[in-house]
């Protein structure tokens, strides 16, 4: 019963991270050893930068490639203007 219940947190942990842009497999191990504080940990974790990009909310600056938002007239890592 108790390798039931870590299976069904590393699917789910793997899941969450797969969602957010990473790795099933590294996911999957974490969530056996971990159980439900590797699936708080996944889902905690920020969306890869491609998603990012392609909700629109997020450009990347032309100077330093830097990820910074979409409304903003100056890049916050290099300091250029957009």
């Amino acid at each position: 019963m108790l390798l039931i219940i870590e299976l069904g947190f590393a699917v789910a942990t793997a899941m969450v991270a797969s969602d957010r842009g990473r790795g099933k497999l590294a996911w999957f191990t974490l969530g056996l050893f971990l159980g439900p504080l590797a699936l708080v940990i996944a889902y905690l974790t920020e969306p890869l930068e491609w998603k990012a990009l392609e909700n629109g909310t997020h450009k990347k600056c032309s100077f330093c490639a830097e990820l910074v938002k979409f409304e903003a007239r100056v890049c916050r890592h290099c300091g250029r203007e957009f």
